[in-house]
């Protein structure tokens, strides 16, 4: 019988997984945006998101796909998960993170992935990238590490 991952260890590899994936891509709604990164980090950590299976969308679709699902923000995805949510100060390594959304966003805020240090990483300015996010909405927790 093998023995249990380290639950800090899985929240290193998924986080390290999202910065291998997504950093420096440019924003591409459906392909690279912050939905799909924190889709990405919570499979990584094991995390299903059953409302999410075979969902697809597009720059023309995300608006409409969102809706479709009875959201009507991405807060309201997330919270829509089952995670829990948690004041934005206490989220470790891979806990997902809102912040505001940049001009003109339609989703009501933008995604990002906690790393090490208080930085994340998160789309701005068109591209993925780490760096400290200056203000949060809200934050979710992976697990109860």
């Amino acid at each position: 019988m093998s023995k249990p991952e380290n639950p800090l260890l899985l929240r290193q590899r998924a986080a390290s997984a999202c910065v291998k994936m997504y950093a420096g891509k440019r924003l591409a709604l459906g392909r690279h945006d912050c939905a799909r990164l924190a889709r990405t980090c919570l499979h990584h950590m094991r995390v299903g998101v059953p409302f999410l299976k075979g969902i697809k969308w597009s720059g023309k679709t995300a608006e409409k796909t969102l809706a479709g699902l009875g959201f009507d923000c991405l807060m309201d995805a997330m919270d829509g998960t089952g995670l829990p949510r948690i004041a934005p100060a206490r989220a470790l390594v891979g806990d997902i993170i809102a912040m505001p959304a940049e001009d003109g966003s339609p989703y009501g805020c933008a995604l990002g992935v906690m790393l090490s240090n208080r930085q994340a990483l998160a789309f701005g300015d068109g591209v993925c990238r780490v760096g400290k996010p200056k203000e949060f909405l809200a934050a979710w927790s992976v697990s109860n590490v």
